[in-house]
């Protein structure tokens, strides 16, 4: 029978081999436990609504100022369902 503690060590010992500055697909993480799903932005706002029993949620994303911003986190921003305040953008999720 394995213990409690045995189990944390082996589950310990396996992510120590897998942290070797390697990257990883969506899939592989997955496959290795690194991750419970694969999704979206946009599904992962939603689940932790859900998790957190809210039907809304206040975002603030943040980025360096003179930063690419060219990517998925800022486009919300920009899309018309957030507006940028201070050094970031605030997406009202509903």
């Amino acid at each position: 029978m394995l213990r409690h503690k045995d189990i944390e060590k082996a589950a310990l010992e396996k992510f120590r081999s897998l942290a070797d500055d390697r990257i990883y697909t969506s899939r592989q993480a997955l496959e290795y436990g690194l991750i419970d799903q694969i999704g979206y932005l946009d599904e992962a706002i939603t689940l932790a609504k859900q998790e957190a029993g809210l039907t809304t949620a206040r975002v603030i994303i943040y980025h360096r100022p003179g930063a690419y911003k060219n990517n998925i986190y800022s486009q919300l921003g920009s899309s018309g369902r957030g507006k940028k305040g201070g050094k970031g953008h605030i997406v009202n999720i509903k």
